[in-house]
């Protein structure tokens, strides 16, 4: 079986490739993360003018109809330059869960302005107990005559002082949790940035206080979200996966050039076995969790057009080693550059950082782990 990108396919990872290249060169990333912890709007337009906001996005709803693993190509070049902003809050996370969620009505009504880039979502995924995807939720929908009055708190929300829109389940009067979509603005609703280890991934609070959403902006089926986003944070942790692809390869790349040029007692570092074998472990950790993202790219690609046999496992098995293979090799790539890695401003830290960020969202090891007992794997 070929994993490997198609002709178009290729297409977009070289012109995302040579975008990132132009728009954010080395250096570029840290200032963005130091003065605001995303992308400024002139880099954000310039995305969504080549249609990038849009790309699973079905073209009956303003998108350009594609598939993951056209995703998954942009999503790389983004995780090689370690990219601040929404974009994985708004397409990822966002998008999807109105597209898997919502009814053609909604769909209609918000997918398009994603699309286009003009809003930006979000959703809501972890309680003030930083529980994961729980049964009930501690927020509170109450029926109103007007619609929902929500009430509860929200913790480590991506891009929550950026979204336009928000998804956030909450426990309805019956026990059913329920999505609804709160609209920046909206009264009783506090935002406010939480401080991270990640700097380019900023997390928010929420604060929802007698939240009034209307009866239309109740997502899709009640009862409906623990279905709904379990489904999009398998997508989700997939397209961590595949953001660690292009994060590791970015290091390597740096950990060669370095060890080519620092001359230690006479001659390269890198000549030196220790600093080869690390080179040869970074190397086969890229290759390796490279193949691992490949593979579940294509089952998620398999999964948006309706085969979902094989996503749940695919996702917590993904997950899991390629975390693993991203922090081990970024802080081998470190301990080879010695006390450069550890400077500020070389963005090695970044990637780092952006290591341990990763291995909690969506469900950390212990979770996945025990899912992939409970689908039948073996635990390693």
């Amino acid at each position: 079986m070929d994993f490997d990108p198609d002709v178009d396919q290729q297409m977009i990872r070289d012109s995302a490739g040579k975008f990132f290249a132009d728009c954010c060169p080395r250096g570029e990333t840290l200032k963005m993360a130091e003065a605001a912890g995303t992308c400024p709007d002139e880099l954000w337009n310039s995305m969504a003018g080549l249609g990038w906001m849009g790309i699973p996005i079905p073209e009956e709803y303003g998108g350009l109809g594609l598939g993951f693993i056209e995703l998954s190509m942009v999503l790389g070049e983004m995780g090689r330059v370690c990219l601040p902003g929404p974009y994985f809050a708004s397409v990822v996370l966002g998008g999807l869960t109105l597209m898997i969620g919502g009814t053609d009505g909604q769909k209609r009504r918000w997918l398009p302005a994603i699309a286009d880039g003009s809003c930006k979502a979000t959703v809501a995924l972890y309680e003030a107990d930083g529980r994961f995807l729980p049964e009930r939720c501690a927020t509170r929908a109450q029926r109103t005559a007007d619609g929902y009055s929500l009430s509860g708190t929200k913790l480590f929300v991506l891009a929550a002082d950026e979204a336009d829109l928000i998804v956030c389940p909450a426990t309805e009067d019956d026990g059913r949790t329920s999505l609804f979509v709160v609209e920046a603005g909206a009264p009783g609703l506090a935002r406010k940035r939480l401080p991270t280890l990640d700097i380019t991934r900023p997390l928010g609070e929420l604060t929802l206080d007698g939240v009034v959403v209307p009866h239309e902006n109740r997502l899709g089926e009640p009862g409906s979200a623990n279905a709904v986003l379990s489904r999009v944070c398998d997508f989700a942790a997939i397209a961590l996966c595949v953001e660690m692809t292009g994060g590791l390869q970015h290091v390597r790349e740096l950990t060669v050039e370095y060890v080519k040029q620092r001359v230690q007692f006479g001659k390269p570092i890198g000549s030196y076995q220790a600093i080869k074998h690390k080179c040869a472990d970074l190397h086969m950790r890229t290759e390796t969790v490279d193949a691992a993202a490949r593979y579940a790219a294509w089952v998620a690609d398999r999964a948006l057009k309706g085969d979902d046999a094989a996503l749940a496992r695919t996702a917590s098995v993904a997950k899991v080693f390629c975390q693993q293979g991203f922090y081990r090799s970024v802080s081998d790539a470190i301990q080879a550059h010695g006390g450069m890695g550890f400077t500020w401003e070389y963005e090695l830290h970044l990637y780092l950082k952006r290591a341990k960020g990763v291995e909690v969202m969506f469900g950390d090891e212990a979770f996945h782990r025990e899912r992939v007992i409970e689908s039948g794997g073996r635990k390693s």
